[in-house]
């Protein structure tokens, strides 16, 4: 079976905690990762959604549609890299509405999927995803099931679901998880991929391609670029920040040998249609439109 690859386009800085603020300069390293990701998936064949922040985009546009021409799919990922429990409903819904607008101009392919930075749709944001229905998403990625000190819901399901919104359906692609004693652990993806044993990371697909279900794989470009700058002063953000980044090339390689991926969008309406869902599996909790409150 084929399964979701993802890629968050964002600089090196950004994959830092919003509470950590990285001194500039912020020397620009976004090409070399996104070289080595388009020359490694296009010799294995496999396609990718690339979640675009808006502030890359306008600064590399020629590698925008690059990504583009080479078959992947684009989406979203805000406007600077703002985590959504940092804004209000309107200032959330003025960047994103600018966001989708460059991505869209640059790339010249229409906006139907989108990923929040740091996965920050949790229960006190959950207006987003009304919002981004309203602004013409389809599908989202945006939810970590699971706890997690930053974000995370624990109690959403794990699984690619429809939530219907007052501004219309969105299809849920979260993070795979697994169960470990009754606690649920990313799969893999991001510093976990790194973290994580290869054959560990294997393992979870297997157990989760047991259940005939896709895993959610992301990775970052600047996961890829270990020679990028290094933070003196950090603390566990700056360990987790730099944890094995110089195991991703070859923990990569080895991924895309042994499983196939595709597209979120593809994936995702295969799912639905295979598992015959007819109607959402989650109702939004408001009964009335909150649009009004946020012009």
């Amino acid at each position: 079976m084929k399964h979701i690859f993802i890629v968050d386009v964002e600089d090196w800085y950004h994959g830092f905690d919003p509470l950590y603020s990285v001194p500039p300069p912020h020397t620009s390293r976004l090409e070399i990762g996104m070289s080595y990701l388009l020359d490694t998936l296009e010799k294995f064949n496999a396609k990718a959604t690339f979640f675009w922040l808006a502030s890359e985009a306008e600064k590399y546009p020629a590698l925008l549609r690059d990504t583009a021409a080479a078959g992947h799919e684009i989406g979203c990922h805000g406007l600077v890299h703002t985590p959504l429990y940092s804004l209000t409903p309107a200032k959330f819904l003025r960047d994103t509405s600018k966001a989708l607008s460059i991505i869209e101009n640059i790339s010249g392919k229409q906006m139907r999927c989108y990923r929040a930075p740091y996965f920050s749709i949790r229960s006190d944001t959950w207006w987003a995803l009304e919002i981004l229905a309203s602004l013409g998403i389809e599908f989202d990625s945006s939810i970590l099931p699971m706890k997690h000190w930053r974000t995370g819901m624990p109690l959403e399901p794990d699984t690619i679901h429809s939530i219907q919104t007052p501004s219309g359906l969105i299809t849920e692609v979260p993070i795979t998880t697994r169960k470990i004693f009754h606690q649920r652990i990313p799969v893999s993806g991001g510093g976990y991929f790194r973290a994580y044993p290869y054959e560990l990371t294997r393992r979870n697909i297997a157990h989760r391609a047991a259940s005939d279900k896709p895993v959610v794989f992301y990775i970052h470009p600047w996961e890829l670029d270990p020679e990028h700058p290094k933070m003196s002063k950090g603390g566990f953000m700056k360990f987790s920040h730099y944890l094995q980044l110089e195991s991703t090339h070859k923990k990569l390689f080895k991924l895309l040998e042994d499983y196939s991926f595709a597209t979120l969008m593809e994936i995702a309406e295969q799912t639905l249609i295979r598992s015959h869902e007819i109607k959402p599996a989650i109702i939004f909790p408001l009964e009335e439109s909150m649009i009004y409150e946020f012009v």
